[in-house]
């Protein structure tokens, strides 16, 4: 799930309907990092959580920074490898 969200932010021959799911948050401060994506507002809570668009930028979100600022996938799939998820 992770490196189907990577391919859609950096690369450009994925396919349009993966890439129009993730939208990376904007704003005019510099927060909490970079490559952020904005979460889907569920419609319901039974399917809406569970959908594959809002659990994957969840699960994106938090990645460290350092995972998220990748810039090549098999660098990507190293560090996240070593990375333990709780849910």
């Amino acid at each position: 799930m992770l490196t189907s969200v990577f391919k859609c932010l950096h690369y450009n021959g994925y396919p349009l309907y993966m890439k129009d799911m993730f939208n990376v948050r904007t704003g005019s401060y510099s927060l909490r990092g970079t490559n952020v994506l904005k979460l889907a507002t569920p419609k319901t809570t039974k399917y809406g959580l569970n959908s594959f668009k809002y659990f994957a930028s969840k699960i994106w979100n938090s990645l460290p920074e350092s995972v998220r600022t990748e810039s090549t996938i098999l660098s990507f799939k190293q560090k996240i490898r070593n990375l333990r998820f709780e849910l």
